[in-house]
């Protein structure tokens, strides 16, 4: 069942497959092998995305995991980032796609 946040946000349902496309450039992104111009960074944990908002910094996907969508939203800070995609991952595949424990 999706959460309350997840609804008022209008993000779309979780991401199940370890094998999506979504799910493979987030591991490239965070893999930290970007390069080239244009290529993905990865950033782990509500702080960096939330410092790099209060920067000013545009993000292309934000992924989320679900359930954990409210998490550390002091402020309604989330709703304003700026982001082209909002992405949700089903637990176990953001846990196998991420490296941070929280």
């Amino acid at each position: 069942m999706r959460g309350a946040y997840t609804e008022a946000m209008n993000l779309p349902p979780p991401i199940t497959s370890r094998t999506n496309a979504k799910v493979k450039a987030l591991r490239a992104a965070l893999s930290g092998k970007a390069s080239k111009t244009g290529e993905l960074l990865g950033l782990e944990g509500a702080r960096l995305v939330r410092e790099a908002h209060m920067w000013g910094h545009r993000f292309e996907t934000v992924y989320l995991r679900d359930g954990d969508e409210a998490l550390d939203d002091a402020g309604g800070w989330r709703k304003e980032l700026r982001t082209d995609h909002w992405a949700v991952l089903s637990r176990d595949v953001f846990d196998s796609a991420v490296t941070t424990m929280t």
